[in-house]
Protein backbone atom coordinates (compact mmCIF):
# COMPACT_ATOMS: atom_id res chain seq x y z
CA UNK A 1 0.00 0.00 0.00
CA UNK A 2 1.60 3.22 -0.85
CA UNK A 3 1.18 6.65 1.35
CA UNK A 4 -1.53 8.29 -1.18
CA UNK A 5 -3.99 4.85 -0.47
CA UNK A 6 -2.94 4.67 3.24
CA UNK A 7 -4.01 8.55 3.13
CA UNK A 8 -6.80 8.04 1.48
CA UNK A 9 -8.59 5.16 3.71
CA UNK A 10 -8.00 6.97 6.46
CA UNK A 11 -9.49 10.14 5.28
CA UNK A 12 -12.38 8.06 4.09
CA UNK A 13 -12.52 7.20 7.71
CA UNK A 14 -12.86 10.62 8.81
CA UNK A 15 -15.35 12.27 6.52
CA UNK A 16 -17.52 9.39 5.15
CA UNK A 17 -17.03 6.52 8.93
CA UNK A 18 -17.14 10.01 11.32
CA UNK A 19 -14.34 8.84 12.83
CA UNK A 20 -12.07 11.37 14.89
CA UNK A 21 -8.78 11.82 12.39
CA UNK A 22 -6.30 11.36 15.50
CA UNK A 23 -7.72 8.12 16.50
CA UNK A 24 -7.98 7.57 12.66
CA UNK A 25 -4.17 8.41 11.88
CA UNK A 26 -2.66 7.01 14.88
CA UNK A 27 -4.48 3.16 14.26
CA UNK A 28 -3.63 3.50 10.80
CA UNK A 29 -0.28 4.36 11.44
CA UNK A 30 0.22 1.93 14.45
CA UNK A 31 -1.29 -1.21 12.60
CA UNK A 32 1.89 -0.82 9.91
CA UNK A 33 4.27 -0.56 12.73
CA UNK A 34 3.18 -3.91 14.18
CA UNK A 35 3.61 -5.20 10.48
CA UNK A 36 6.64 -3.55 10.21
CA UNK A 37 5.38 -2.05 6.73
CA UNK A 38 7.91 0.66 5.42
CA UNK A 39 5.90 3.73 4.74
CA UNK A 40 6.59 7.61 5.39
CA UNK A 41 4.99 8.24 8.54
CA UNK A 42 5.61 12.05 8.29
CA UNK A 43 4.14 12.02 4.17
CA UNK A 44 0.95 10.35 5.41
CA UNK A 45 0.26 13.05 8.30
CA UNK A 46 1.07 15.78 6.44
CA UNK A 47 -1.57 15.02 4.03
CA UNK A 48 -4.11 13.40 6.15
CA UNK A 49 -4.15 16.96 8.66
CA UNK A 50 -3.98 19.17 5.81
CA UNK A 51 -6.87 17.86 4.09
CA UNK A 52 -9.11 17.58 6.96
CA UNK A 53 -8.01 21.27 8.75
CA UNK A 54 -9.21 22.71 4.97
CA UNK A 55 -11.78 20.48 3.86
CA UNK A 56 -14.44 22.75 3.17
CA UNK A 57 -12.13 25.25 1.58
CA UNK A 58 -10.76 22.25 -1.13
CA UNK A 59 -14.43 21.19 -1.56
CA UNK A 60 -15.67 24.74 -2.79
CA UNK A 61 -12.41 25.07 -5.41
CA UNK A 62 -13.18 21.36 -6.44
CA UNK A 63 -16.94 22.38 -7.22
CA UNK A 64 -16.38 25.98 -8.67
CA UNK A 65 -13.53 23.87 -10.98
CA UNK A 66 -15.80 20.85 -11.81
CA UNK A 67 -19.05 23.18 -12.64
CA UNK A 68 -21.18 21.52 -10.34
CA UNK A 69 -22.76 21.25 -6.43
CA UNK A 70 -20.12 19.68 -4.75
CA UNK A 71 -23.01 16.90 -3.58
CA UNK A 72 -23.29 16.19 -7.25
CA UNK A 73 -19.38 14.51 -6.95
CA UNK A 74 -18.90 11.00 -5.07
CA UNK A 75 -18.02 11.37 -1.65
CA UNK A 76 -14.80 8.81 -2.24
CA UNK A 77 -13.82 11.24 -5.64
CA UNK A 78 -14.17 14.04 -3.52
CA UNK A 79 -11.79 12.91 -1.16
CA UNK A 80 -8.92 11.89 -3.89
CA UNK A 81 -9.56 15.55 -5.62
CA UNK A 82 -8.85 17.33 -2.25
CA UNK A 83 -5.82 14.73 -1.83
CA UNK A 84 -4.48 16.20 -5.23
CA UNK A 85 -5.37 19.79 -4.52
CA UNK A 86 -3.48 19.71 -1.19
CA UNK A 87 -0.45 18.20 -2.65
CA UNK A 88 0.01 20.56 -5.49
CA UNK A 89 -0.76 23.72 -3.42
CA UNK A 90 0.30 23.00 0.19
CA UNK A 91 2.97 20.51 -0.33
CA UNK A 92 6.26 20.03 -1.97
CA UNK A 93 4.93 17.59 -4.20
CA UNK A 94 5.21 18.13 -8.41
CA UNK A 95 2.12 19.57 -10.17
CA UNK A 96 2.67 16.28 -12.57
CA UNK A 97 3.05 14.16 -9.31
CA UNK A 98 -0.29 15.28 -7.67
CA UNK A 99 -2.56 14.79 -10.58
CA UNK A 100 -1.05 11.71 -11.85
CA UNK A 101 -1.06 9.86 -8.50
CA UNK A 102 -5.24 11.03 -7.80
CA UNK A 103 -5.83 9.72 -11.07
CA UNK A 104 -3.58 6.68 -10.21
CA UNK A 105 -5.57 6.44 -7.15
CA UNK A 106 -8.85 6.65 -8.21
CA UNK A 107 -8.69 4.19 -11.09
CA UNK A 108 -6.86 1.29 -8.01
CA UNK A 109 -10.24 2.52 -6.40
CA UNK A 110 -12.27 1.13 -9.19
CA UNK A 111 -13.51 4.71 -10.33
CA UNK A 112 -11.78 4.03 -13.95
CA UNK A 113 -14.68 5.50 -15.76
CA UNK A 114 -13.93 8.97 -13.83
CA UNK A 115 -10.52 9.26 -13.92
CA UNK A 116 -10.89 11.49 -17.11
CA UNK A 117 -12.99 13.62 -14.85
CA UNK A 118 -10.20 13.93 -12.35
CA UNK A 119 -7.69 14.50 -14.35
CA UNK A 120 -9.35 17.18 -16.18
CA UNK A 121 -10.42 19.06 -12.40
CA UNK A 122 -6.84 18.91 -11.50
CA UNK A 123 -4.84 20.06 -14.30
CA UNK A 124 -7.85 22.63 -15.33
CA UNK A 125 -7.54 24.15 -11.42
CA UNK A 126 -3.93 24.27 -11.80
CA UNK A 127 -4.21 26.49 -14.60
CA UNK A 128 -6.42 28.24 -13.44
CA UNK A 129 -5.27 29.19 -10.17
CA UNK A 130 -1.68 30.27 -8.89
CA UNK A 131 -3.17 31.43 -5.57
CA UNK A 132 -5.63 29.96 -3.69
CA UNK A 133 -6.03 32.63 -1.10
CA UNK A 134 -6.00 35.48 -4.06
CA UNK A 135 -8.60 33.20 -5.81
CA UNK A 136 -11.00 32.73 -2.69
CA UNK A 137 -10.49 36.29 -2.05
CA UNK A 138 -11.61 37.43 -5.36
CA UNK A 139 -14.89 34.90 -5.65
CA UNK A 140 -16.02 35.72 -2.44
CA UNK A 141 -15.72 39.71 -2.74
CA UNK A 142 -19.36 39.98 -3.45
CA UNK A 143 -20.76 37.66 -0.58
CA UNK A 144 -21.00 37.83 3.20
CA UNK A 145 -18.96 37.95 5.80
CA UNK A 146 -19.67 34.80 7.57
CA UNK A 147 -19.96 32.57 4.58
CA UNK A 148 -16.70 34.53 3.05
CA UNK A 149 -14.92 33.63 6.39
CA UNK A 150 -16.00 29.82 6.64
CA UNK A 151 -15.18 29.10 2.86
CA UNK A 152 -11.53 30.73 2.89
CA UNK A 153 -10.72 29.06 6.69
CA UNK A 154 -12.66 25.81 6.57
CA UNK A 155 -15.12 26.77 9.11
CA UNK A 156 -19.13 25.51 9.06
CA UNK A 157 -21.02 28.87 9.09
CA UNK A 158 -22.85 28.33 12.12
CA UNK A 159 -19.75 28.17 14.07
CA UNK A 160 -18.27 31.62 11.97
CA UNK A 161 -21.45 33.29 12.99
CA UNK A 162 -20.73 32.11 16.80
CA UNK A 163 -17.26 33.55 16.47
CA UNK A 164 -18.49 36.70 15.38
CA UNK A 165 -21.35 37.20 18.14
CA UNK A 166 -18.53 36.36 20.78
CA UNK A 167 -15.46 37.71 19.62
CA UNK A 168 -16.30 40.39 16.88
CA UNK A 169 -16.03 39.91 13.64
CA UNK A 170 -12.06 40.79 13.19
CA UNK A 171 -10.97 38.97 15.53
CA UNK A 172 -12.67 36.30 14.59
CA UNK A 173 -11.11 36.40 11.02
CA UNK A 174 -7.74 35.95 13.20
CA UNK A 175 -8.99 33.49 15.10
CA UNK A 176 -9.29 31.43 12.23
CA UNK A 177 -6.63 32.26 10.21
CA UNK A 178 -4.04 31.51 13.29
CA UNK A 179 -5.27 27.91 12.76
CA UNK A 180 -3.29 27.44 9.49
CA UNK A 181 -0.28 28.74 11.55
CA UNK A 182 2.47 26.37 12.66
CA UNK A 183 2.07 26.79 16.32
CA UNK A 184 5.69 25.85 18.55
CA UNK A 185 5.94 23.31 20.96
CA UNK A 186 5.72 24.59 24.08
CA UNK A 187 7.24 22.81 27.28
CA UNK A 188 6.89 23.91 30.91
CA UNK A 189 10.42 22.84 33.08
CA UNK A 190 9.80 21.18 36.29
CA UNK A 191 11.30 23.89 38.74
CA UNK A 192 11.74 21.45 41.39
CA UNK A 193 13.78 18.87 39.81
CA UNK A 194 16.06 21.17 37.23
CA UNK A 195 17.64 24.98 37.30
CA UNK A 196 17.46 27.01 34.43
CA UNK A 197 20.99 26.59 33.67
CA UNK A 198 21.06 22.66 34.11
CA UNK A 199 17.98 22.33 31.27
CA UNK A 200 19.97 25.28 28.99
CA UNK A 201 22.37 22.56 28.71
CA UNK A 202 20.26 19.41 28.19
CA UNK A 203 18.56 21.25 25.46
CA UNK A 204 22.15 22.46 24.28
CA UNK A 205 23.34 18.37 24.13
CA UNK A 206 20.65 17.58 22.39
CA UNK A 207 21.44 20.64 19.99
CA UNK A 208 17.93 21.67 20.37
CA UNK A 209 17.05 25.83 20.23
CA UNK A 210 14.77 27.10 22.50
CA UNK A 211 13.19 30.85 23.32
CA UNK A 212 12.28 31.79 26.90
CA UNK A 213 8.73 32.51 26.68
CA UNK A 214 8.19 35.73 28.62
CA UNK A 215 5.77 36.14 31.13
CA UNK A 216 5.51 32.49 32.19
CA UNK A 217 7.65 31.09 34.38
CA UNK A 218 9.81 28.35 33.23
CA UNK A 219 8.16 28.37 29.70
CA UNK A 220 10.22 27.55 26.69
CA UNK A 221 9.10 27.21 23.04
CA UNK A 222 11.07 24.19 21.10
CA UNK A 223 12.35 25.89 17.77
CA UNK A 224 14.04 22.81 16.34
CA UNK A 225 12.06 19.94 14.59
CA UNK A 226 12.06 17.21 17.03
CA UNK A 227 10.63 13.76 18.47
CA UNK A 228 10.52 15.54 22.50
CA UNK A 229 10.42 12.14 23.67
CA UNK A 230 14.12 11.64 22.86
CA UNK A 231 15.18 14.90 24.22
CA UNK A 232 17.43 13.94 27.24
CA UNK A 233 15.44 16.93 29.24
CA UNK A 234 12.10 14.71 28.67
CA UNK A 235 13.80 11.52 29.32
CA UNK A 236 15.50 12.95 33.14
CA UNK A 237 11.92 14.14 33.52
CA UNK A 238 12.39 17.66 33.41
CA UNK A 239 9.80 18.88 31.20
CA UNK A 240 6.55 18.26 29.88
CA UNK A 241 4.55 19.50 26.84
CA UNK A 242 1.95 21.58 28.08
CA UNK A 243 0.92 25.11 26.23
CA UNK A 244 1.20 29.07 27.66
CA UNK A 245 -2.76 29.24 28.35
CA UNK A 246 -2.38 25.81 30.36
CA UNK A 247 1.12 26.90 32.26
CA UNK A 248 -0.96 30.20 33.05
CA UNK A 249 -4.24 28.50 34.52
CA UNK A 250 -1.75 26.64 37.62
CA UNK A 251 0.63 29.62 37.86
CA UNK A 252 -3.02 32.37 38.89
CA UNK A 253 -3.14 29.60 41.57
CA UNK A 254 -2.44 31.97 45.08
CA UNK A 255 -0.05 30.35 47.77
CA UNK A 256 -0.84 27.66 49.84
CA UNK A 257 1.52 26.11 52.34
CA UNK A 258 0.53 22.75 53.43
CA UNK A 259 -2.26 22.49 51.84
CA UNK A 260 -4.78 20.16 50.21
CA UNK A 261 -5.13 20.84 46.06
CA UNK A 262 -7.90 18.34 44.06
CA UNK A 263 -7.66 17.98 39.93
CA UNK A 264 -11.30 17.15 39.18
CA UNK A 265 -10.78 16.40 35.77
CA UNK A 266 -7.39 15.76 35.91
CA UNK A 267 -6.17 13.75 32.76
CA UNK A 268 -4.03 14.21 30.34
CA UNK A 269 -2.48 15.60 33.74
CA UNK A 270 -0.44 19.13 32.66
CA UNK A 271 -2.00 21.08 35.50
CA UNK A 272 -1.40 18.35 37.89
CA UNK A 273 2.32 17.74 37.50
CA UNK A 274 2.75 21.43 36.91
CA UNK A 275 0.50 22.22 40.35
CA UNK A 276 3.21 19.15 42.04
CA UNK A 277 6.09 21.18 41.01
CA UNK A 278 4.90 24.52 41.72
CA UNK A 279 3.78 23.41 45.16
CA UNK A 280 6.50 20.64 46.13
CA UNK A 281 8.49 22.61 48.62
CA UNK A 282 5.10 24.24 50.18
CA UNK A 283 4.45 20.77 51.31
CA UNK A 284 1.35 20.37 49.05
CA UNK A 285 -0.67 17.41 48.25
CA UNK A 286 -2.19 17.21 44.95
CA UNK A 287 -5.10 14.81 44.36
CA UNK A 288 -5.96 14.18 40.52
CA UNK A 289 -8.73 12.30 39.30
CA UNK A 290 -10.24 11.34 36.31
CA UNK A 291 -13.25 9.35 34.66
CA UNK A 292 -11.30 6.12 34.08
CA UNK A 293 -8.05 4.00 35.00
CA UNK A 294 -7.14 4.41 31.09
CA UNK A 295 -7.22 8.80 31.54
CA UNK A 296 -5.48 8.10 35.35
CA UNK A 297 -2.73 5.91 33.79
CA UNK A 298 -1.79 8.39 31.78
CA UNK A 299 -1.05 10.88 34.50
CA UNK A 300 0.34 8.20 36.42
CA UNK A 301 2.84 7.62 33.73
CA UNK A 302 3.88 11.16 33.87
CA UNK A 303 4.28 11.39 37.57
CA UNK A 304 6.43 8.29 36.89
CA UNK A 305 8.60 9.98 34.35
CA UNK A 306 8.81 13.31 36.71
CA UNK A 307 9.48 11.70 39.80
CA UNK A 308 6.75 13.46 41.48
CA UNK A 309 5.84 12.35 45.23
CA UNK A 310 3.15 14.56 46.42
CA UNK A 311 0.08 13.73 44.39
CA UNK A 312 -2.25 11.45 44.64
CA UNK A 313 -4.44 9.34 41.86
CA UNK A 314 -7.76 8.15 42.40
CA UNK A 315 -10.51 7.07 39.24
CA UNK A 316 -13.63 8.89 40.46
CA UNK A 317 -16.41 10.54 38.57
CA UNK A 318 -16.68 14.73 38.58
CA UNK A 319 -20.42 14.38 38.67
CA UNK A 320 -20.40 12.32 41.91
CA UNK A 321 -20.90 13.42 45.48
CA UNK A 322 -18.05 11.90 47.58
CA UNK A 323 -19.41 12.91 51.48
CA UNK A 324 -15.44 12.64 52.74
CA UNK A 325 -14.38 15.45 50.04
CA UNK A 326 -16.95 18.35 51.64
CA UNK A 327 -14.91 21.34 52.63
CA UNK A 328 -11.22 19.01 52.86
CA UNK A 329 -9.42 21.33 49.76
CA UNK A 330 -7.73 24.62 49.66
CA UNK A 331 -7.71 25.08 46.29
CA UNK A 332 -9.78 23.04 44.02
CA UNK A 333 -8.76 23.12 40.28
CA UNK A 334 -11.91 22.87 37.71
CA UNK A 335 -10.52 22.22 34.22
CA UNK A 336 -14.05 20.80 32.73
CA UNK A 337 -15.24 19.27 29.76
CA UNK A 338 -15.93 21.79 26.99
CA UNK A 339 -16.59 22.58 23.22
CA UNK A 340 -12.70 23.40 22.75
CA UNK A 341 -13.59 26.56 20.64
CA UNK A 342 -10.16 27.47 21.94
CA UNK A 343 -8.28 24.61 20.02
CA UNK A 344 -9.47 24.31 16.78
CA UNK A 345 -6.16 25.30 15.38
CA UNK A 346 -4.67 21.55 17.33
CA UNK A 347 -8.00 19.59 16.63
CA UNK A 348 -9.95 20.19 13.55
CA UNK A 349 -12.77 17.41 14.33
CA UNK A 350 -13.97 20.51 16.68
CA UNK A 351 -15.28 22.40 13.58
CA UNK A 352 -16.33 19.28 11.81
CA UNK A 353 -18.54 17.30 14.47
CA UNK A 354 -19.65 20.42 17.15
CA UNK A 355 -22.95 21.50 16.68
CA UNK A 356 -25.02 24.45 17.96
CA UNK A 357 -26.71 22.48 20.93
CA UNK A 358 -23.71 20.97 21.82
CA UNK A 359 -22.82 24.35 23.56
CA UNK A 360 -25.91 24.39 26.04
CA UNK A 361 -25.33 20.38 26.63
CA UNK A 362 -21.85 20.89 27.36
CA UNK A 363 -22.45 24.01 30.23
CA UNK A 364 -24.90 22.07 31.70
CA UNK A 365 -22.86 19.07 32.34
CA UNK A 366 -19.93 22.04 34.10
CA UNK A 367 -22.50 23.10 36.30
CA UNK A 368 -23.81 20.24 37.68
CA UNK A 369 -19.91 18.85 37.73
CA UNK A 370 -19.47 22.75 39.59
CA UNK A 371 -22.51 21.97 41.95
CA UNK A 372 -20.63 19.15 43.32
CA UNK A 373 -17.04 20.13 43.50
CA UNK A 374 -17.98 23.37 44.96
CA UNK A 375 -18.59 21.87 47.76
CA UNK A 376 -15.66 20.37 48.30
CA UNK A 377 -13.71 23.85 48.70
CA UNK A 378 -12.56 24.81 52.68
CA UNK A 379 -14.33 28.04 53.88
CA UNK A 380 -11.77 30.52 52.43
CA UNK A 381 -10.40 28.23 50.21
CA UNK A 382 -10.08 28.65 46.11
CA UNK A 383 -11.73 27.21 43.07
CA UNK A 384 -10.02 27.66 40.11
CA UNK A 385 -12.23 27.24 36.87
CA UNK A 386 -11.18 27.13 33.51
CA UNK A 387 -12.03 26.17 29.76
CA UNK A 388 -10.35 25.41 26.78
CA UNK A 389 -13.37 27.31 24.69
CA UNK A 390 -14.12 31.00 23.82
CA UNK A 391 -18.22 30.55 24.76
CA UNK A 392 -19.66 32.98 26.87
CA UNK A 393 -21.88 30.37 28.01
CA UNK A 394 -19.29 28.14 29.09
CA UNK A 395 -17.08 30.43 30.76
CA UNK A 396 -18.68 34.06 31.83
CA UNK A 397 -22.04 32.72 32.99
CA UNK A 398 -20.62 29.68 34.53
CA UNK A 399 -18.69 31.64 36.78
CA UNK A 400 -21.90 33.43 37.54
CA UNK A 401 -23.36 30.44 39.04
CA UNK A 402 -20.31 29.88 41.03
CA UNK A 403 -20.52 32.81 42.38
CA UNK A 404 -24.44 32.18 43.30
CA UNK A 405 -23.06 28.49 45.17
CA UNK A 406 -21.37 30.98 47.90
CA UNK A 407 -18.08 32.54 46.36
CA UNK A 408 -16.73 35.73 45.32
CA UNK A 409 -14.30 36.46 42.56
CA UNK A 410 -10.29 36.18 43.82
CA UNK A 411 -8.10 38.73 41.81
CA UNK A 412 -5.58 36.74 39.59
CA UNK A 413 -4.20 40.47 38.10
CA UNK A 414 -1.43 40.60 40.86
CA UNK A 415 0.00 37.14 39.58
CA UNK A 416 -0.02 38.13 35.52
CA UNK A 417 2.71 39.20 34.04
CA UNK A 418 1.84 43.07 32.13
CA UNK A 419 2.18 40.80 28.66
CA UNK A 420 -1.02 38.88 30.03
CA UNK A 421 -3.35 41.32 31.67
CA UNK A 422 -4.48 42.41 28.37
CA UNK A 423 -6.79 39.57 27.87
CA UNK A 424 -8.52 40.40 31.54
CA UNK A 425 -11.90 40.48 31.12
CA UNK A 426 -12.63 41.22 34.97
CA UNK A 427 -10.06 41.10 38.11
CA UNK A 428 -10.81 37.03 38.49
CA UNK A 429 -10.71 36.20 34.78
CA UNK A 430 -9.23 36.28 31.65
CA UNK A 431 -9.87 35.19 28.03
CA UNK A 432 -7.36 33.95 25.96
CA UNK A 433 -8.08 33.97 22.19
CA UNK A 434 -6.38 31.90 19.96
CA UNK A 435 -3.00 33.17 18.26
CA UNK A 436 0.33 31.77 16.97
CA UNK A 437 1.64 31.62 20.69
CA UNK A 438 -0.95 30.13 22.41
CA UNK A 439 -4.43 28.24 22.45
CA UNK A 440 -7.89 29.59 23.15
CA UNK A 441 -8.21 29.47 27.10
CA UNK A 442 -10.85 30.91 30.00
CA UNK A 443 -9.15 30.90 33.53
CA UNK A 444 -10.81 32.47 36.54
CA UNK A 445 -10.67 32.33 40.01
CA UNK A 446 -12.87 32.34 43.01
CA UNK A 447 -12.74 32.67 47.10
CA UNK A 448 -15.01 30.64 48.90
CA UNK A 449 -17.04 33.03 51.28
Amino acid sequence: MTERELSYEILYKIHINGELSHIALKNALDDFDLKKLDINKSFVSSLVNGVNERYLSLLYLISKQAGRPVGKIKPAVRIMLAMGVYQAYYMSVPESAACNETVKLAVKRGFSGLKGFVNGVLRGMLRNITDIDSFLDKELENEGLIKKLSIKYSCPEWLVEHYCKECGEDKTEKILASCFEIKPLTVYGMTSAVTEEELSACFGRDNIEVNKIEGVKSAYAILTPCNITSLEAYKKGYIIVQDVSSMLATEVLPEVKNGEILDVCAAPGGKTVHCADRFKNSGCKVTARDLTAEKVGKIKDTLKRTGLNNVVTEVKDALIDYPDDVEKYDIVVADLPCSGLGVIGRKADIKYKTRPEDIKELADIQRKILETVTSYVKPGGYLAYSTCTVAKRENNENGQYIISRGFKPASIEERLDDGFKQYLVSSNSLQLLPDREHDGFYISLYKKN
